[in-house]
Protein backbone atom coordinates (compact mmCIF):
# COMPACT_ATOMS: atom_id res chain seq x y z
CA UNK A 1 0.00 0.00 0.00
CA UNK A 2 2.84 2.40 0.84
CA UNK A 3 4.51 1.63 -2.50
CA UNK A 4 1.27 2.35 -4.36
CA UNK A 5 0.88 5.61 -2.47
CA UNK A 6 4.43 6.54 -3.39
CA UNK A 7 3.85 5.76 -7.08
CA UNK A 8 0.74 7.97 -7.05
CA UNK A 9 2.43 10.94 -5.39
CA UNK A 10 1.53 14.16 -7.20
CA UNK A 11 -1.74 12.71 -8.51
CA UNK A 12 -3.79 15.63 -7.21
CA UNK A 13 -1.66 18.21 -9.03
CA UNK A 14 -1.79 16.27 -12.30
CA UNK A 15 -5.57 15.84 -11.98
CA UNK A 16 -6.29 19.51 -11.31
CA UNK A 17 -3.86 20.73 -13.99
CA UNK A 18 -5.22 18.36 -16.67
CA UNK A 19 -8.83 19.19 -15.82
CA UNK A 20 -8.18 22.93 -16.05
CA UNK A 21 -6.46 22.43 -19.39
CA UNK A 22 -9.52 20.58 -20.66
CA UNK A 23 -11.77 23.42 -19.57
CA UNK A 24 -9.55 26.03 -21.25
CA UNK A 25 -9.15 24.22 -24.57
CA UNK A 26 -10.96 26.20 -27.28
CA UNK A 27 -12.01 23.07 -29.13
CA UNK A 28 -13.66 21.66 -26.02
CA UNK A 29 -15.43 24.95 -25.29
CA UNK A 30 -16.83 25.17 -28.82
CA UNK A 31 -17.89 21.51 -28.91
CA UNK A 32 -19.62 21.68 -25.54
CA UNK A 33 -21.38 24.92 -26.49
CA UNK A 34 -22.67 23.34 -29.72
CA UNK A 35 -23.98 20.24 -27.92
CA UNK A 36 -25.69 22.37 -25.26
CA UNK A 37 -27.28 24.58 -27.93
CA UNK A 38 -28.56 21.53 -29.82
CA UNK A 39 -30.05 20.16 -26.60
CA UNK A 40 -31.78 23.48 -25.89
CA UNK A 41 -33.45 23.68 -29.31
CA UNK A 42 -34.15 19.94 -29.67
CA UNK A 43 -37.60 19.85 -28.04
CA UNK A 44 -39.02 23.00 -29.71
CA UNK A 45 -37.74 21.78 -33.08
CA UNK A 46 -39.26 18.34 -32.55
CA UNK A 47 -42.55 19.95 -31.50
CA UNK A 48 -42.67 21.94 -34.71
CA UNK A 49 -41.69 19.17 -37.14
CA UNK A 50 -43.41 16.24 -35.44
CA UNK A 51 -47.14 15.69 -35.55
CA UNK A 52 -46.99 13.32 -32.60
CA UNK A 53 -49.82 11.20 -33.98
CA UNK A 54 -50.15 7.55 -33.06
CA UNK A 55 -51.72 5.08 -35.53
CA UNK A 56 -55.19 3.98 -34.49
CA UNK A 57 -55.64 0.29 -33.80
CA UNK A 58 -57.23 -1.84 -36.45
CA UNK A 59 -60.91 -2.62 -35.71
CA UNK A 60 -62.31 -6.09 -35.20
CA UNK A 61 -63.96 -7.74 -38.17
CA UNK A 62 -66.87 -10.11 -38.58
CA UNK A 63 -67.13 -12.47 -41.51
CA UNK A 64 -70.38 -14.09 -42.66
CA UNK A 65 -70.08 -17.00 -45.06
CA UNK A 66 -72.70 -17.34 -47.81
CA UNK A 67 -75.70 -19.59 -47.22
CA UNK A 68 -75.20 -23.24 -48.09
CA UNK A 69 -78.01 -25.77 -48.71
CA UNK A 70 -80.62 -23.28 -47.61
CA UNK A 71 -78.94 -22.82 -44.25
CA UNK A 72 -77.26 -19.58 -43.30
CA UNK A 73 -73.88 -20.21 -41.80
CA UNK A 74 -72.45 -17.25 -39.87
CA UNK A 75 -68.84 -17.32 -38.80
CA UNK A 76 -67.50 -14.59 -36.57
CA UNK A 77 -63.90 -14.04 -35.60
CA UNK A 78 -61.89 -11.16 -34.20
CA UNK A 79 -58.73 -9.66 -35.59
CA UNK A 80 -56.38 -8.30 -32.97
CA UNK A 81 -55.45 -4.64 -33.05
CA UNK A 82 -52.47 -3.49 -35.01
CA UNK A 83 -50.28 -2.95 -31.92
CA UNK A 84 -51.09 -6.40 -30.54
CA UNK A 85 -50.50 -8.04 -33.91
CA UNK A 86 -46.91 -6.77 -34.16
CA UNK A 87 -46.16 -6.87 -30.43
CA UNK A 88 -43.31 -9.31 -30.93
CA UNK A 89 -41.73 -7.20 -33.63
CA UNK A 90 -42.11 -4.06 -31.50
CA UNK A 91 -40.34 -5.73 -28.58
CA UNK A 92 -37.52 -6.69 -30.91
CA UNK A 93 -37.35 -3.15 -32.27
CA UNK A 94 -37.27 -1.69 -28.75
CA UNK A 95 -34.46 -4.08 -27.78
CA UNK A 96 -32.47 -3.10 -30.85
CA UNK A 97 -33.14 0.59 -30.13
CA UNK A 98 -31.80 0.27 -26.57
CA UNK A 99 -28.71 -1.58 -27.81
CA UNK A 100 -28.08 0.98 -30.55
CA UNK A 101 -28.43 4.05 -28.31
CA UNK A 102 -26.22 2.62 -25.56
CA UNK A 103 -23.57 1.46 -28.06
CA UNK A 104 -23.43 4.92 -29.62
CA UNK A 105 -22.99 6.47 -26.16
CA UNK A 106 -20.12 4.11 -25.29
CA UNK A 107 -18.50 4.66 -28.68
CA UNK A 108 -18.62 8.46 -28.34
CA UNK A 109 -17.20 8.50 -24.81
CA UNK A 110 -14.46 6.01 -25.70
CA UNK A 111 -13.31 7.68 -28.91
CA UNK A 112 -13.27 11.17 -27.38
CA UNK A 113 -11.28 10.03 -24.34
CA UNK A 114 -8.87 7.91 -26.40
CA UNK A 115 -8.13 10.79 -28.77
CA UNK A 116 -7.38 13.23 -25.97
CA UNK A 117 -5.32 10.90 -23.78
CA UNK A 118 -3.22 9.59 -26.66
CA UNK A 119 -2.52 13.08 -27.95
CA UNK A 120 -1.75 14.56 -24.52
CA UNK A 121 0.66 11.79 -23.51
CA UNK A 122 2.44 11.81 -26.87
CA UNK A 123 2.71 15.62 -26.87
CA UNK A 124 4.31 15.67 -23.43
CA UNK A 125 6.76 12.96 -24.45
CA UNK A 126 7.77 14.42 -27.81
CA UNK A 127 8.21 17.92 -26.31
CA UNK A 128 10.34 16.40 -23.51
CA UNK A 129 8.06 18.10 -20.99
CA UNK A 130 7.51 14.73 -19.37
CA UNK A 131 11.17 14.56 -18.36
CA UNK A 132 10.69 17.71 -16.28
CA UNK A 133 7.41 16.46 -14.83
CA UNK A 134 8.93 13.14 -13.77
CA UNK A 135 11.30 15.00 -11.45
CA UNK A 136 8.43 15.84 -9.08
CA UNK A 137 5.63 13.50 -10.23
CA UNK A 138 5.68 9.72 -10.53
CA UNK A 139 4.98 8.32 -14.03
CA UNK A 140 1.99 6.31 -12.82
CA UNK A 141 0.47 9.47 -11.33
CA UNK A 142 0.76 11.14 -14.75
CA UNK A 143 -1.37 8.61 -16.59
CA UNK A 144 -3.87 8.11 -13.74
CA UNK A 145 -4.30 11.87 -13.40
CA UNK A 146 -5.05 12.24 -17.10
CA UNK A 147 -7.52 9.35 -17.08
CA UNK A 148 -9.41 10.74 -14.09
CA UNK A 149 -9.43 14.31 -15.42
CA UNK A 150 -10.93 13.22 -18.75
CA UNK A 151 -13.52 11.13 -16.89
CA UNK A 152 -14.54 14.11 -14.75
CA UNK A 153 -14.76 16.33 -17.83
CA UNK A 154 -16.95 13.80 -19.65
CA UNK A 155 -19.28 13.53 -16.66
CA UNK A 156 -19.54 17.31 -16.43
CA UNK A 157 -20.23 17.63 -20.16
CA UNK A 158 -22.96 14.98 -20.19
CA UNK A 159 -24.55 16.49 -17.09
CA UNK A 160 -24.68 19.93 -18.72
CA UNK A 161 -26.14 18.56 -21.96
CA UNK A 162 -28.74 16.56 -20.02
CA UNK A 163 -29.62 19.67 -18.00
CA UNK A 164 -30.09 21.67 -21.21
CA UNK A 165 -32.36 18.95 -22.61
CA UNK A 166 -34.51 18.95 -19.44
CA UNK A 167 -34.63 22.76 -19.47
CA UNK A 168 -35.64 22.68 -23.14
CA UNK A 169 -38.45 20.24 -22.38
CA UNK A 170 -39.72 22.33 -19.47
CA UNK A 171 -39.63 25.62 -21.40
CA UNK A 172 -41.31 24.00 -24.39
CA UNK A 173 -44.14 22.67 -22.24
CA UNK A 174 -44.64 26.09 -20.63
CA UNK A 175 -44.39 28.40 -23.65
CA UNK A 176 -45.31 26.08 -26.54
CA UNK A 177 -47.70 23.89 -24.55
CA UNK A 178 -45.93 20.79 -25.80
CA UNK A 179 -43.14 18.45 -24.77
CA UNK A 180 -41.46 15.63 -26.60
CA UNK A 181 -40.13 12.29 -25.45
CA UNK A 182 -37.24 11.16 -27.64
CA UNK A 183 -37.45 7.72 -26.09
CA UNK A 184 -40.93 6.79 -27.22
CA UNK A 185 -41.89 3.40 -28.46
CA UNK A 186 -44.14 2.64 -31.41
CA UNK A 187 -47.23 3.08 -29.25
CA UNK A 188 -46.16 6.58 -28.23
CA UNK A 189 -45.51 5.55 -24.62
CA UNK A 190 -42.15 6.64 -23.25
CA UNK A 191 -39.65 3.85 -22.77
CA UNK A 192 -38.12 5.81 -19.90
CA UNK A 193 -40.86 4.56 -17.61
CA UNK A 194 -39.34 1.08 -17.83
CA UNK A 195 -35.87 2.23 -16.77
CA UNK A 196 -35.08 1.09 -13.25
CA UNK A 197 -32.31 2.11 -10.88
CA UNK A 198 -30.63 -1.25 -11.46
CA UNK A 199 -30.50 -0.59 -15.20
CA UNK A 200 -28.85 2.79 -14.66
CA UNK A 201 -26.30 1.28 -12.27
CA UNK A 202 -25.55 -1.52 -14.74
CA UNK A 203 -24.95 1.00 -17.53
CA UNK A 204 -22.69 3.19 -15.36
CA UNK A 205 -20.58 0.27 -14.09
CA UNK A 206 -20.06 -1.11 -17.60
CA UNK A 207 -19.36 2.35 -18.97
CA UNK A 208 -16.71 2.98 -16.31
CA UNK A 209 -15.07 -0.41 -16.93
CA UNK A 210 -15.00 0.29 -20.66
CA UNK A 211 -13.65 3.78 -20.11
CA UNK A 212 -10.77 2.57 -17.94
CA UNK A 213 -9.99 -0.19 -20.45
CA UNK A 214 -9.70 2.14 -23.43
CA UNK A 215 -8.11 4.99 -21.43
CA UNK A 216 -5.27 2.83 -20.08
CA UNK A 217 -4.68 1.40 -23.57
CA UNK A 218 -4.64 4.94 -25.00
CA UNK A 219 -2.07 6.03 -22.41
CA UNK A 220 0.19 3.11 -23.28
CA UNK A 221 -0.06 3.68 -27.04
CA UNK A 222 0.48 7.40 -26.57
CA UNK A 223 3.62 6.80 -24.52
CA UNK A 224 4.82 4.42 -27.23
CA UNK A 225 4.98 7.31 -29.73
CA UNK A 226 8.37 8.95 -30.23
CA UNK A 227 7.31 11.49 -32.86
CA UNK A 228 4.26 13.61 -33.58
CA UNK A 229 3.45 11.68 -36.76
CA UNK A 230 3.07 8.50 -34.69
CA UNK A 231 0.09 9.87 -32.75
CA UNK A 232 -2.48 9.34 -35.49
CA UNK A 233 -1.50 5.70 -35.90
CA UNK A 234 -1.55 5.10 -32.15
CA UNK A 235 -5.00 6.63 -31.68
CA UNK A 236 -6.21 4.89 -34.83
CA UNK A 237 -5.48 1.46 -33.38
CA UNK A 238 -7.67 2.11 -30.34
CA UNK A 239 -10.37 3.70 -32.50
CA UNK A 240 -10.50 0.66 -34.80
CA UNK A 241 -10.93 -1.61 -31.77
CA UNK A 242 -13.77 0.58 -30.46
CA UNK A 243 -15.52 0.69 -33.84
CA UNK A 244 -15.27 -3.08 -34.29
CA UNK A 245 -16.78 -3.62 -30.85
CA UNK A 246 -19.54 -1.14 -31.71
CA UNK A 247 -20.49 -2.84 -34.98
CA UNK A 248 -20.43 -6.31 -33.42
CA UNK A 249 -22.66 -5.12 -30.56
CA UNK A 250 -25.18 -3.59 -32.98
CA UNK A 251 -25.30 -6.80 -35.03
CA UNK A 252 -25.68 -8.86 -31.84
CA UNK A 253 -28.52 -6.60 -30.72
CA UNK A 254 -30.28 -7.09 -34.04
CA UNK A 255 -30.09 -10.89 -33.94
CA UNK A 256 -30.43 -11.33 -30.16
CA UNK A 257 -30.53 -14.81 -28.68
CA UNK A 258 -27.34 -16.73 -27.87
CA UNK A 259 -25.20 -14.35 -29.94
CA UNK A 260 -26.01 -11.37 -27.72
CA UNK A 261 -25.41 -13.48 -24.58
CA UNK A 262 -21.98 -14.61 -25.76
CA UNK A 263 -21.01 -11.06 -26.75
CA UNK A 264 -22.08 -9.88 -23.29
CA UNK A 265 -19.38 -12.11 -21.76
CA UNK A 266 -16.51 -11.36 -24.18
CA UNK A 267 -14.08 -8.68 -22.91
CA UNK A 268 -14.49 -5.27 -24.61
CA UNK A 269 -17.69 -6.47 -26.34
CA UNK A 270 -19.33 -6.85 -22.94
CA UNK A 271 -18.93 -3.11 -22.37
CA UNK A 272 -21.24 -2.49 -25.33
CA UNK A 273 -23.64 -5.43 -24.99
CA UNK A 274 -24.13 -6.48 -21.35
CA UNK A 275 -26.05 -3.46 -19.92
CA UNK A 276 -28.33 -3.16 -22.95
CA UNK A 277 -29.17 -6.87 -22.90
CA UNK A 278 -29.79 -6.69 -19.16
CA UNK A 279 -32.09 -3.70 -19.62
CA UNK A 280 -34.32 -5.57 -22.08
CA UNK A 281 -34.38 -8.72 -19.96
CA UNK A 282 -32.21 -10.85 -22.27
CA UNK A 283 -29.37 -11.18 -19.73
CA UNK A 284 -29.71 -12.29 -16.12
CA UNK A 285 -28.11 -10.50 -13.18
CA UNK A 286 -25.59 -13.33 -12.46
CA UNK A 287 -24.38 -13.22 -16.08
CA UNK A 288 -24.14 -9.43 -15.90
CA UNK A 289 -21.98 -9.69 -12.78
CA UNK A 290 -19.85 -12.33 -14.52
CA UNK A 291 -19.29 -9.98 -17.46
CA UNK A 292 -18.22 -7.25 -15.02
CA UNK A 293 -15.79 -9.62 -13.34
CA UNK A 294 -14.22 -10.64 -16.66
CA UNK A 295 -13.86 -7.03 -17.81
CA UNK A 296 -12.48 -5.98 -14.39
CA UNK A 297 -9.77 -8.64 -14.72
CA UNK A 298 -8.85 -7.17 -18.11
CA UNK A 299 -8.65 -3.68 -16.60
CA UNK A 300 -6.45 -4.99 -13.77
CA UNK A 301 -4.10 -6.71 -16.25
CA UNK A 302 -3.84 -3.53 -18.33
CA UNK A 303 -3.17 -1.48 -15.20
CA UNK A 304 -0.45 -3.94 -14.14
CA UNK A 305 1.13 -3.71 -17.60
CA UNK A 306 0.94 0.07 -17.46
CA UNK A 307 2.58 0.19 -14.02
CA UNK A 308 5.49 -1.97 -15.20
CA UNK A 309 6.35 -0.29 -18.49
CA UNK A 310 4.91 3.26 -18.49
CA UNK A 311 8.04 4.90 -17.06
CA UNK A 312 10.22 3.04 -19.58
CA UNK A 313 8.00 4.07 -22.47
CA UNK A 314 8.16 7.74 -21.50
CA UNK A 315 11.96 7.87 -21.66
CA UNK A 316 12.30 5.57 -24.67
CA UNK A 317 13.50 7.17 -27.90
CA UNK A 318 13.27 5.39 -31.22
CA UNK A 319 10.56 3.96 -33.44
CA UNK A 320 6.99 3.54 -32.25
CA UNK A 321 6.84 0.67 -29.77
CA UNK A 322 4.60 -2.22 -30.85
CA UNK A 323 2.41 -4.35 -28.64
CA UNK A 324 4.77 -7.33 -28.65
CA UNK A 325 7.60 -4.98 -27.62
CA UNK A 326 5.49 -3.75 -24.70
CA UNK A 327 5.00 -7.31 -23.55
CA UNK A 328 8.74 -7.87 -23.81
CA UNK A 329 9.32 -4.78 -21.71
CA UNK A 330 6.89 -6.09 -19.11
CA UNK A 331 8.78 -9.37 -18.85
CA UNK A 332 12.01 -7.44 -18.48
CA UNK A 333 10.66 -5.15 -15.79
CA UNK A 334 10.13 -2.23 -18.17
CA UNK A 335 13.84 -1.68 -18.82
CA UNK A 336 13.98 -2.51 -22.54
CA UNK A 337 11.72 -1.89 -25.47
CA UNK A 338 13.27 -4.01 -28.17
Amino acid sequence: MSRLKQNLSGLGHVLSFSFIQLLKAKGNIISLAVFMLLALVSVPAASVFSSGSVPAPEPDYEYAAPAQDGEHLSVSYSVVSHSEHIDGREKGADSYFVQLVYSILVMMVSIMSVSYITGAVAEEKTSKLVELLMVSVKPLALIVGKILSVMLYMLMAFALVALCFVLSNVLSSVFLNSSVSFFAGADGVSLLKNIRAGTVIAALVSLLLGYFTFAIAAGLFGAACSATEDVQGAAGGCTVLIMLAYFVSVVAGAFGGPMSTVCSLVPVLSVFCAPAQYAVGALSLPLLCLSWAIQAVCVALLALLCARIYAGLLIYRGGRVRLWQMLRMARGGGKEAV
